[in-house]
């Protein structure tokens, strides 16, 4: 008895190359902003974090980046980013 195989669309070496950028971009972003740090090493100065007994520096960490949902609004910035430079991703409806 012959069984059923799903159909997966063939994708070129190139699709998979842009999705695994893509993946990068948004875990890029999230973890920078979520934590400062990239694959563990702090990339934000220490100066650079707010000291509220000194009163000096002028950012916090946005620990809302390291949920999960924050990778659609980092998706959706960066469809923004790349619509705001080409205009002709843009839809007419």
């Amino acid at each position: 008895m012959p069984t059923s195989r799903a159909r997966f669309p063939k994708s070129t070496p190139y699709q998979v190359s842009s999705q695994c950028e893509r993946n990068f971009a948004v875990a890029f972003v999230r973890e920078l902003l979520g934590s400062g740090q990239l694959l563990g090493k702090q990339i934000i100065p220490l100066s650079w974090y707010i000291d509220l007994d000194k009163g000096t520096g002028f950012y916090a960490n946005n620990g809302f980046f390291l949920f999960p949902p924050m990778a659609l609004i980092v998706v959706g910035m960066i469809i923004w980013a790349q619509r705001a430079k080409n205009t002709k991703l843009i839809e007419e409806n």
